[in-house]
């Protein structure tokens, strides 16, 4: 999939009011119009991805790792933000779950993900959420 590919399948997918694409773009400065609802957010989260995937024209191809990571250090920034804009918020949470429904519904990269389970004898850690651990007693505070 090529990074203009995705913009248009995002377009299609959020709606041309929130990633309104310019036809005749031939950069990625002039890709997003001025009309989208948060100009500035789309400007910034196509750039991200744009440079996370080396890309130099709009035609180069992006992958999946390097998309998501990108969206994802955006999105942490935003959150932790303290004047961050709920709408702001909502609209990259949209954009991120369209990408990653394009990624994972097409699979068009050929990455594969490495597999989350460790293959081998299956007796590797548990984890072990610290509320509920300390709800039953299994985890100690220290009340010093």
């Amino acid at each position: 999939m090529t990074f203009l590919e995705l913009v248009q399948a995002v377009e299609h997918g959020l709606g041309s009011h929130q990633l309104p694409l310019r036809s005749g773009a031939r950069g990625l400065t002039d890709l997003v119009d001025a009309s989208a609802l948060h100009p500035d957010l789309m400007r910034r989260v196509l750039a991200a991805v744009f440079a996370a995937n080396h890309c130099r024209r709009l035609t180069d191809p992006v992958e999946r790792t390097a998309t998501l990571d990108a969206l994802g250090s955006i999105r942490c920034e935003i959150l932790e933000a303290p004047s961050s804009d709920i709408d702001v918020c909502r609209t990259l949470d949209e954009f991120c779950a369209v990408v990653t429904a394009l990624f994972t519904d097409n699979d068009v990269t050929g990455e594969t993900d490495a597999p989350s389970v460790p293959v081998g004898t299956g007796d590797g850690a548990n984890v072990i959420p610290l509320d509920s651990a300390r709800r039953f007693g299994r985890i100690r505070r220290d009340r010093a």
